[in-house]
């Protein structure tokens, strides 16, 4: 399912429905059965830049491991979608690691 919408990154829809109804009949072609659709807001306040550099929070204790799953990018390269799971071992504040990830 994610290459499959991964393989609308670069096409142009009007508005919100029209790609749902492209997705519901592509599904239910395949199922055979009826779909039902709808977007989810992720953010419902754009998260603000951040300098991991310049934090005046305490900072964890080195040898502690934060994992962050699902990060996603843009490659510089191809403009295709990248997917990673990222780790840092390191002296590093993790709520601001958190916002700047997500």
């Amino acid at each position: 399912m994610k290459l499959y919408l991964n393989s609308f990154y670069d096409i142009a829809f009007t508005n919100q429905s029209e790609i749902l109804k492209k997705i519901k009949r592509d599904l239910k072609s395949l199922i055979k059965d009826d779909v039902k659709l709808r977007f989810i807001d992720k953010f419902s306040v754009e998260p603000k830049n951040i300098n991991l550099n310049q934090s005046n929070c305490e900072t964890i204790q080195r040898r502690k491991i934060i994992k962050f799953n699902g990060f996603r990018s843009i490659c510089p390269v191809t403009s295709q979608p990248d997917f990673a799971n990222i780790i840092f071992i390191h002296q590093i504040h993790s709520q601001e690691i958190g916002y700047y990830l997500i």
